[in-house]
């Protein structure tokens, strides 16, 4: 089947309003794999709120922790309140970053949060892929009638899957431009989905400012770049236990393990990890 191209104008899609003039607070599930032919990783319940104007993406789980971190510790890291402190074990989010996207000035900003350091990129451009309708539908899970649409952006080549249901040009992370949300994502290695769960509407009620004010005011080590140099440095903190412990400043030997029959297994310093953009995307920008 032919495939139709289409190029939403970029202030029609800019100045999109949500659904019934109200925010909304989409769920969606994330796979992705560390290694080429590995399994996937889940990270339930990645949350996307937007208003029109701006959004961000974000684990549900990582936002409560984040809330009730505030309220256990002091300014110092000091816990202040043993049952704060507490509740924190209930949540214990599969991924602790945050895309940030500003659609009234095309920009974008990311904070990658891999605990004792936060990285955060500042500044990046907002580039709105260039979707071609395959003229394939369907009806999702949850119920919605679909379209499928595809584009290579950022690096890969991805496949969606939108609803006009809900007239909004968003997505997961930093999938947007569909003339509806997006219902399902994938890249074309199958390296990476995101699965809607569900969607609300909120009364203005956006995370945006909560998670904004806390990852500027996080209290352990701190790390600020544009944008090619932030996905450097997250792309090696992921991959080096070593070069994390130097970002921290904190130093040790070799993590050696003893297992009951005394056996000694030193652990590992180097891991894979496959980024959702590619290392060579920022190669010529």
């Amino acid at each position: 089947m032919k495939k139709i191209i289409f190029m939403v104008i970029a202030s029609v899609i800019l100045g999109a309003s949500p659904l019934c003039g109200q925010a909304l607070r989409v769920s969606y599930d994330f796979y992705r794999r560390h290694e080429p032919g590995g399994g996937f990783h889940r990270a339930p319940d990645m949350m996307l709120d937007y208003d029109g104007d701006r959004a961000v993406f974000y684990c549900d789980a990582a936002f409560y922790r984040d809330s009730l971190s505030w309220l256990a510790f002091d300014p110092a890291g000091n816990v202040r309140d043993d049952a704060e402190y507490a509740r924190l074990l209930d949540y214990s989010p599969a991924l602790n970053d945050a895309v940030f996207i500003d659609f009234s000035s095309g920009r974008y900003d990311v904070a990658y949060n891999s605990a004792p350091v936060c990285v955060i990129g500042q500044d990046g451009k907002l580039e709105m892929p260039q979707w071609e309708l395959t003229g394939e539908e369907s009806v999702s899970k949850t119920g919605y009638n679909i379209k499928k649409a595809e584009a290579d952006y950022m690096g890969r080549h991805w496949v969606v899957w939108f609803t006009e249901g809900v007239p909004v040009p968003a997505g997961p992370w930093l999938l947007w431009g569909t003339p509806g949300l997006v219902t399902e994502a994938f890249d074309s290695e199958k390296t990476f989905c995101f699965k809607l769960l569900f969607v609300q509407e909120i009364d203005n009620t956006s995370r945006y400012d909560d998670l904004k004010h806390y990852y500027n005011d996080y209290n352990h080590k701190k790390y600020r770049y544009g944008m090619k140099e932030a996905e450097s440095v997250r792309n090696k903190l992921m991959r080096d236990s070593e070069f994390l412990d130097k970002m921290y400043g904190a130093g040790h030997g070799p993590v050696v393990i003893v297992d009951k029959n005394g056996k000694s297994t030193v652990m590992p310093t180097e891991f894979p990890y496959i980024p959702l953009i590619p290392d060579r995307y920022f190669d010529n920008k």
